[in-house]
């Protein structure tokens, strides 16, 4: 099962069971045959060729040029995907049928949207021109042929009782380009199965329908764009008495818009309408002709209610928005604004618990011996100086920062619940240096000496107990201003959009004032937003990031000390959501993060949605090493390298998916315990460039906290990497991958993963460390991989590789040099050819030592590195062979294959054969290794010396194989 099926069938109604039995069926077929082919998009030498070829002298070069131009200027999209979201698409929409359709309506739909593009797959291009009736016969024959091919038997028995319906839906789908409508230029072929008023409507209508709606880019086009309204034309002709309607959020930020669209989703659900298509900046709806007033201040609350519960626990449980450092703990502002100070208070007792955990070095104990105070004090406390102080000290210190700094009752109400009040005074408790306040730990420090029989949570209820004493204090009259809540609502007043109702865009002069407030004096400037909203100070309870780390250009000609790095509240409540939602935001924040941003090409379906879905929610179950067992496994087959979210048992899936976002634009952080950047980047470059093929999604591959673009739209080709770029350009493929070229890049980085991680880091902390050693070989030479493999070898104290090693090594070494690379092609050739020389005259066995196995070759190579440079190739020629006479002469006859041969030849004529054959081998040696390989230049065959000798032993050794194992086959027989 392929990992789209899986998704799929996760997420389609079991109800819809044609729908279940075609994914089930033919969708891996479809997979096959479409998933390299282009529906949309493309290359302008790709279509330029394709159109010379096409128009001859039919048309100018300039206007080929011009319509080759128009087509690669396409964001480009997958065929399977093109067809498979259509289908979804259409199949929705029968839904709101009066009248349903039935089953062979239902699976006449899904074979004629799969081969209604049959020309893109066939002929690689579109069709113009009308059909002509006698072209008729061709179309339902090439139906039938493509049908077969993709086992439409298997899902529908019947079908070729129905090829001409299914070949004149396929047809015209659309009712203008390549259509043919006239049902008698059909019937003449055959019958239809019932009355043809049925294909045209509903069918063609629900056909043509998903296959504009497939090439969507944006919600807004359905008012913009002629698409929305030939879309709404086959909802009327449909008769079905709703309209296209939509939402938007006019950009991207991660998970905060996730929100957004999620909420406004679930807002307009509940409305009646039905949502139909999904895209990354929003939806397109069917919505009731009589629509009901938007709430856009209810919308808005929804959002803020939303994201204020998720924080407000995640605050309450210390889990999001506190860090601690050498200064105590410290919290985000949101967490003020969240959280009232009463329960801000009550919360922060269990808060310090998960927070201060540093058990074998505390605090306190450090803090005591910068103190001033006497030796024998410091010497007493030092027993009771543990975690117990450390929480007690900082509970009191962060309450009186962040909430009664202007509270002077707030000290002696502390020391006398402590019962330390008569022992020190107010002053004694303020002792500090560096913001750092020494005296609440020495405080701290006596009161658990007074109290040492208390264990942790005795602590922690006497902190509890002291919370709700010290609440008495506040002002009840106390309000917290809700600074973060007023940003958002100006952000979604400016960017979103809803039922066709555009709010108005941020007024450039408003935009501008925040820039300039921000440049003025010592103001922060957001890194992120660059301005558009006023910045705060980043705070490293906030950002995902080292604070500073991001910076804006400071004028010409200001000092250093101007450069001060903030974030906007709207950027800060996305990194604090990040926090909440994701499980690994300590490494996020410490390692060297690698995000994956996940945009729908063109268009989802919700179908595959929801299959993305719980794609992002299974993300880090899949292994590389399983993939890379999988491709192995699979005979290197692409498909299969993404298996192992169904081979993985802790990856399972419950059907609990409703608590999940759907993901509009899925942000997925990647962070691993790799030293080099090559082992950071690889492994979710793997996953960057199989999801494509698997799923049909674009990816930007980035360690950009921020996502690179708003829509896939901006996105021409279907896999980005921005960074890590040096690893990638040393495999010789540009950054920005087309379709295309996805399975070639793909087959290159599995094949430099495998040959890396079977010889140089297996059971080495992680496998990725160091691999562009192992590239930076291999691309210099492809014989590098059979050098690699000897190293492995080695390594693993064996003595030789067995059969399937052989096999599999020198497969790699040819997937390797399918990069286009000739003079590595010609390479492997040349060593094949040698060894099938060696190997006519002169038999060793696998397991002999490399001197023996490759005794002719290396005697050979000697004499060629010896000799004067003036002889030329036949002297080299004779001279080789006399040696190599009477080096093979040495050796035992076993060793000399043709001295075995029918004894019904004499001995001289086999001894003559056996010499032709040296000749040969010493022939082809010098003119293929010494003169091309070489150039005929000593120097260069003494470096490529032992890289020549372990490409030509593995070549040798496959033919010894392969001998053994035919000298088998005969016994077996027998």
């Amino acid at each position: 099962m392929t990992l789209l099926q899986s998704l799929l069938l996760k997420t389609i109604d079991p109800k819809e069971q044609v729908l279940r039995e075609f994914v089930q069926v033919v969708l891996p077929h479809v997979e096959s045959e479409f998933t390299s082919v282009l529906a949309l998009g493309g290359s302008y030498d790709y279509h330029l060729n394709k159109l010379q070829k096409k128009y001859g002298h039919k048309k100018t070069d300039q206007e080929i040029a011009e319509i080759a131009r128009s087509y690669s200027n396409r964001p480009e999209q997958s065929l399977l995907f093109h067809v498979l979201n259509g289908l979804m698409i259409a199949w929705n929409l029968s839904k709101q049928l009066d009248e349903p359709l039935v089953e062979e309506e239902q699976r006449l739909l899904c074979l004629a949207m799969i081969l209604h593009d049959y020309t893109k797959y066939l002929y690689h291009q579109e069709v113009e021109e009308q059909i002509r009736a006698e072209q008729v016969k061709d179309i339902i024959t090439t139906c039938q042929t493509l049908g077969d091919k993709l086992h439409f038997s298997d899902f529908w028995q019947d079908w070729h009782t129905y090829l001409p319906d299914i070949a004149y839906l396929a047809q015209n789908t659309q009712a203008k380009i390549g259509a043919n409508c006239i049902g008698s230029n059909w019937q003449k072929i055959a019958k239809f199965g019932w009355d043809d008023r049925r294909l045209d409507n509903p069918l063609c209508h629900l056909l043509g329908f998903g296959d504009i709606a497939v090439h969507l880019q944006n919600p807004a086009e359905i008012i913009t764009n002629t698409i929305g309204q030939r879309l709404n034309d086959r909802l009327k002709a449909l008769g079905i008495d709703r309209r296209l309607t939509y939402h938007r959020l006019r950009d991207t930020r991660g998970i905060i818009t996730n929100i957004v669209h999620n909420q406004v989703l679930s807002y307009l659900i509940e409305r009646d309408y039905e949502p139909l298509i999904f895209l990354a900046q929003g939806v397109v709806y069917l919505s009731p002709l009589s629509e009901s007033k938007v709430g856009k201040e209810e919308i808005k609350q929804m959002i803020w209610q939303t994201i204020s519960d998720k924080l407000e626990r995640k605050f309450a449980d210390g889990e999001t928005g506190f860090e601690r450092d050498g200064k105590g703990l410290k919290c985000a502002p949101l967490v003020k604004e969240l959280l009232a100070p009463q329960s801000l208070i009550r919360c922060l007792p269990q808060i310090l618990e998960r927070r201060i955990t540093n058990v074998k070095d505390p605090a306190t104990k450090k803090r005591l011996a910068k103190m001033e105070i006497p030796l024998s004090e410091k010497n007493e406390l030092e027993k009771y100086a543990d975690i117990r102080s450390d929480r007690v000290a900082e509970f009191i210190i962060f309450l009186q920062r962040e909430i009664f700094s202007n509270q002077p009752k707030f000290t002696k109400t502390v020391l006398d619940f402590l019962g330390l009040s008569k022992q020190f005074k107010e002053e004694d408790a303020q002792v500090g240096s560096g913001g750092v306040n020494y005296g609440w730990y020495r405080i701290a420090a006596h009161y658990i000496r007074q109290n040492a029989s208390l264990d942790d949570q005795q602590v922690q209820s006497r902190l509890a107990n002291l919370a709700e004493n010290i609440t008495n204090l506040l002002d009840q009259k106390l309000a917290t201003e809700e600074l973060t809540k007023q940003e958002l609502n100006q952000y979604l007043d400016n960017y979103l959009e809803v039922l066709n109702i555009t709010s108005p865009n941020m007024v450039f002069t408003q935009e501008l004032r925040n820039y300039t407030i921000s440049k003025q004096g010592n103001n922060y400037l957001c890194s992120l937003s660059s301005g558009e909203f006023l910045g705060v100070e980043q705070m490293d309870t906030v950002v995902l990031f080292k604070p500073q780390q991001y910076s804006n250009k400071n004028p010409l000609g200001a000092g250093s000390g101007r450069l001060k790095r903030g974030i906007c509240r709207i950027w800060a409540l996305e990194m604090l959501l990040r926090q909440s939602y994701w499980t690994n935001t300590k490494q996020v924040k410490d390692g060297n993060p690698v995000f994956l941003y996940l945009y729908p090409a063109y268009t989802y379906s919700p179908q595959l949605t929801k299959a993305i879905r719980v794609l992002v929610f299974e993300f880090s179950h899949v292994n590389t090493f399983d993939m890379y067992k999988n491709w192995i496994n699979n005979n290197h087959s692409i498909s299969s390298i993404v298996q192992g979210l169904e081979m993985n048992e802790e990856g399972k899936i419950s059907n609990e998916y409703s608590k999940h976002d759907l993901p509009f634009l899925a942000v997925i952080p990647w962070t691993n315990r790799s030293d080099t950047l090559s082992g950071t980047w690889i492994e979710p470059i793997l996953r960057a460039l199989a999801l494509p093929i698997s799923l049909g999604i674009k990816v930007v591959l980035s360690s950009s906290q921020i996502p690179l673009y708003n829509s896939d739209s901006e996105l021409q080709e279907y896999v980005i990497v921005d960074g890590g770029a040096g690893f990638i350009n040393l495999l010789g493929y540009n950054v920005n991958l087309s379709l295309a070229r996805i399975p070639n890049a793909l087959t290159q980085l599995l094949t430099i993963y495998a040959i890396h991680t079977e010889n140089r880091n297996r059971g080495k902390g992680n496998l990725c460390d160091n691999i562009v050693k192992t590239t930076r070989e291999c691309v210099t030479d492809v014989l590098s991989v059979f050098s690699i493999a000897k190293e492995g070898l080695r390594n693993s104290k064996r003595e030789t590789h067995s059969k399937e090693e052989v096999s599999r090594i020198w497969r790699y070494a040819e997937m390797w040099s399918m990069n286009g690379d000739v003079a590595m092609q010609e390479k492997l050739k040349a060593t094949s050819l040698v060894a099938e020389k060696m190997f006519a005259f002169y038999l060793a066995k696998p397991s002999d030592k490399s001197y023996t196995l490759l005794l002719p070759f290396n005697k050979l190579l000697d004499l060629i590195l010896s000799v004067p440079d003036t002889w030329d190739d036949e002297e080299l020629v004779n001279q080789g062979t006399g040696q190599l006479i009477k080096a093979i002469d040495r050796q035992e006859i076993s060793k000399r294959p043709l001295l075995h041969k029918d004894e019904q030849i004499s001995f001289p004529e086999r001894r003559k054969l056996e010499e032709e054959k040296v000749q040969e081998f010493v022939q082809v040696c010098i003119t293929e290794i010494f003169r091309k390989m070489c150039q005929g230049d000593r120097a260069l065959l003494q470096e490529h010396r032992n890289r020549l000798r372990d490409g030509v032993e593995f070549a040798y050794k496959r033919l010894l194989y392969s001998q053994k194992e035919s000298a088998i086959e005969p016994e077996k027989a027998n």
